[in-house]
């Protein structure tokens, strides 16, 4: 077993050398230079701490388009307001404009944008490693190994230790969970706290002190610093704590220790935000200004959620956040009548529960599938969804066969049942639903080792009973995706280019070495797009994806073939510029045929 345990260990770390070392070629390193982005948020918020505002004490949010598109649906209504944050923003002469700080007045202002353990972290890295992103990442990839070994605790304490190195396996072969641990954003750490809750809550319960009560505490206190929605794991641990003691006949005075201890923890741990709170003017137990939003954006009517997510209606915004201010409720209230029927968010709610149970990491900020492209290492992860969750619902209904094992699993079950809350309240993207499948994997492997179990003891009625529901399961959860859905976006594919290569073209063309921009330029066109390469004099463009795709591209020729007539190469240059000529040519077709208006 301790063999099987290396050879697993030394492969998924071999995975993720070879991961890097492509990614690191493909500039996917650098994702956080790109605005639009979660990432870019994190990183900007953890220099703003080195650079000295420890405190966080100004209105720190970010500013995408569709904040300034439903700004300026609200100011053509409210002019009035617009002038006034326009005198703001040229008093402040610090870049602000009358949308950015309209929407820092919705967000709460000083209020923590999102929750602040992971942005703080990442400071604290930058400041003992320079600002270099890069440690981040290398801190994530231990962090990930961790979380193998709580992995392997839970799923051994549970199903024994067959189980627990299929479960090791699942994880070491998942190619989301290695994605996210060289992204600048929480999903690696959730990981992390959502199998350490769980493990430490299976370690509390068997004796139930105040010191264990107190562990347990601090690191409810911290994952809640992590993610707010982890709140859902101490109070489900309370309720639980209650309910045994009434079931025992013990009175609820028996409980008082360790919960007394947990919520001393907790608030122990939460008491520097307390702190930072209190001194800046926010709201004492504020950790996050996003959620009221996110809840808007996700539940308004209208075309309602997608496997992308939900699409953002700056209209709904626009008059839900001017009529509320920003307020938690108000905004849940104005969200529920946005529909005919409120309880008609329910309807939503079982959609989402439908994307959850789809193969397709749907991309936020990034994607997995445009990584994998890149990094040709990460195809030896073959390990997905489609996968896991069959076995992983075999697991579970087994386990809630069996009144004993039902008990002991109690923590692990309740963490699954708090990590689906936010899938199916929010939306169902790659990285929310990280916790959710990590969570699965102990169940997954139960179900796979008594499947093997059945096979070896012959136990062909349980067999054809699990098998068929399995496979139907299989290809439920992989089917193919809806009608015009992309595993890559255009942005995917353009945002690596403008925010990591062309600024190395630049470099290497600011240090003279016109061949190094070449190379990079031709790495870059090698990965045309089909859907880009096929267009010439006769083919032309059907869709406004692939004209975004020829347009960046055609820049990118066009570029190449300057450096080539600089070089010399006065054929492989005309090459390069007809080809770009080509390009335009299909954009201008398609623009000029399209209807309009």
């Amino acid at each position: 077993m301790c063999l099987a345990i290396c050879v697993v260990v030394a492969a998924t770390c071999l995975l993720r050398l070879g991961a890097v070392a492509q990614l690191e070629d493909a500039g996917l390193l650098d994702q956080h230079r790109w605005a639009s982005t979660d990432m870019h948020f994190f990183d900007g918020w953890a220099r703003s701490i080195v650079a000295g505002d420890v405190w966080t004490d100004k209105a720190l949010h970010p500013h995408h388009d569709w904040h300034a598109e439903s700004a300026a649906i609200h100011f053509i209504t409210h002019p009035e307001r617009e002038a006034e944050l326009g005198a703001r923003a040229q008093q402040r002469a610090d870049g602000s404009t009358a949308a950015t700080l309209l929407w820092d007045d919705w967000y709460g202002g000083v209020k923590f944008h999102q929750e602040p353990l992971y942005p703080y972290v990442v400071a604290a890295v930058y400041a003992a490693a320079g600002l270099e992103v890069r440690v981040v990442f290398a801190c994530q990839v231990a962090l990930g190994l961790l979380s193998l070994g709580l992995l392997w605790s839970i799923t051994a304490r549970l199903f024994g230790r067959p189980a627990a190195l299929a479960a090791l396996v699942l994880a070491a072969g998942y190619e989301t969970l290695i994605v996210y641990e060289f992204v600048l954003l929480r999903a690696t750490s959730t990981v992390f706290f959502a199998l350490l809750l769980v493990r430490v809550t299976m370690w509390a319960w068997r004796r139930q002190t105040a010191r264990r009560g107190f562990v347990l505490g601090a690191c409810c206190g911290l994952a809640v610093l992590l993610k707010a929605t982890f709140a859902l794991v101490p109070l489900g641990t309370a309720v639980a704590l209650v309910v045994a003691a009434r079931r025992a006949g013990r009175p609820l005075a028996s409980v008082a220790p360790a919960a007394i201890g947990g919520l001393v923890g907790a608030l122990l741990i939460a008491s520097p935000v307390f702190v930072r709170n209190a001194r800046v003017g926010a709201p004492i137990t504020s950790l996050s200004s996003v959620g009221p939003v996110s809840m808007l954006v996700n539940n308004a009517a209208g075309d309602g959620p997608s496997v992308l997510g939900s699409y953002r209606d700056p209209w709904v915004i626009a008059r839900v956040m001017g009529e509320s201010g920003g307020d938690s409720q108000a905004v849940t209230r104005a969200m529920l009548f946005t529909h005919e029927h409120p309880w008609d968010v329910l309807g939503y709610g079982a959609r989402r529960l439908l994307f959850v149970a789809h193969g397709f990491e749907a991309p936020n900020n990034i994607s997995v599938v445009a990584y994998r492209d890149k990094a040709p290492a990460l195809g030896f992860a073959v390990i997905g969804w489609s996968f896991v969750l069959p076995w992983a619902l075999l697991g579970v209904a087994l386990v809630l066969r069996q009144p004993a094992r039902r008990r002991r699993a109690a923590a692990a079950l309740g963490s699954l049942a708090a990590a689906l809350f936010p899938l199916i309240a929010f939306a169902s993207l790659a990285r929310y639903r990280l916790v959710f499948v990590v969570l699965a994997m102990p169940f997954a492997a139960h179900g796979l080792v008594r499947a093997l179990a059945w096979v070896r003891a012959r136990e062909w009625r349980a067999l054809l009973i699990a098998a068929p529901s399995v496979v139907v399961l299989s290809l439920f959860v992989g089917r193919s995706l809806p009608p015009g859905v992309h595993a890559v976006r255009v942005a995917d594919i353009t945002a690596s280019h403008r925010y990591a290569l062309l600024p190395r073209v630049d470099l290497a063309l600011a240090h003279g070495d016109a061949q190094r921009a070449e190379s990079l330029l031709a790495q870059a066109l090698a990965d045309e797009p089909r859907e880009v390469a096929r267009l010439g004099r006769r083919v032309d463009i059907q869709w406004g994806r692939t004209a975004e795709l020829a347009t960046h591209f055609a820049s990118l020729w066009r570029a190449l073939g300057k450096i080539r007539a600089d070089l010399g190469r006065a054929d492989q240059s005309t090459f390069a510029l007809t080809r770009a000529e080509l390009l335009e040519q299909a954009v201008a077709r398609y623009e000029a045929e399209r209807p309009h208006g």
